[in-house]
């Protein structure tokens, strides 16, 4: 098993019953979106996920949803004003016995 900590732990006990070779790699990815129209413009326009997510939601719901993802998303400005903030993620490999 590869990383390391007690989320990692948990998950390849949990495939540990189903699967082999179970590996799990963590890393982060340093997102860098611009400014604060240009993030939310991301998020409302391309991620594929966020996109559906406010696709699915009445219009008082989705207007709620984005000014919330523009708070987060000033928080997460640097010097510059651009919107920059790391995302950890994992990569999960294992064989199905």
């Amino acid at each position: 098993m590869i990383g390391g900590g007690a989320t990692t732990l948990h998950f390849a006990r949990r495939l540990a019953a189903e699967f082999g070779e179970v590996e799990i790699e963590q890393a982060s990815h340093t997102w860098q979106l611009g400014t604060i129209d240009e993030a939310v413009h991301f998020v409302t326009r391309e991620s594929p996920m966020h996109v559906s997510v406010l696709g699915n939601v009445d219009g008082a719901k989705r207007d709620e949803l984005v000014a919330a993802f523009e708070d987060v998303l000033r928080a997460h400005r640097d010097a510059d004003g651009n919107v920059t903030y790391d995302a950890p993620y994992a990569v999960v490999t294992a064989l199905r016995r």
